[in-house]
């Protein structure tokens, strides 16, 4: 479906990578988003996006959609960490913006929208378009890996040195009473 000349493969360094969007998004910005997935779109989940563009409150907010058939949804869930794969359709909310006295109408924005889009979406959130307001969303990220998220957690960072973003805490440990004998 494409033309040769708009397919590319090539090695990609992983500081490239990581920083290859941040001309798009650049720092000293303000953002928020929120996601979720789509086993189909109807009738109605369309027209409300389409609905909701008349309202953006700003130029730089984007309602992304994007497929996820092919090698993604071949891979089994327990496989790794990634979230679900059966859903076909992943919609990010992302508002984009520049002056802090904008915050409360584009925030408004993005969570109005995604509440009607809501009960169209079937549970799940991918982890990295997630604001840090959602961490009571974490574990629907992970849904059945969320135990095994945090037996990773556990192990290998049980006093939570790597919390922020969307954090995966780590089980309480049992505090050992150390008596101290008198003398």
């Amino acid at each position: 479906m494409c033309t040769p000349d708009s397919v590319s493969s090539k090695v990609v360094s992983f500081i490239n990578l990581q920083t290859m969007a941040d001309s798009d998004f650049p720092h000293g910005r303000r953002y928020y988003t929120k996601s979720g997935y789509f086993t189909y779109l109807d009738d109605r989940t369309i027209d409300c996006m389409v609905e909701a563009v008349a309202t953006i409150p700003s130029s730089e907010t984007q309602i992304e959609l994007a497929y996820l058939g092919g090698a993604a949804a071949r891979i089994d869930a327990q496989e790794t960490a990634f979230g679900d794969r059966s859903a076909p359709f992943i919609m990010n909310l992302l508002a984009n913006w520049s002056e802090e006295s904008a915050d409360v109408d584009n925030i408004s924005w993005i969570r109005g929208l995604f509440n009607n889009l809501r009960p169209a979406m079937k549970p799940g959130v991918y982890i990295n378009f997630m604001s840090g307001d959602e961490q009571d969303r974490v574990p629907e990220a992970y849904q059945e890996r969320w135990d095994r998220m945090v037996a990773v957690k556990t192990h290998y960072d049980p006093n939570n040195f790597f919390r922020l973003n969307q954090n995966v805490p780590p089980r309480k440990l049992r505090s050992i009473a150390r008596v101290t004998p008198t003398i």
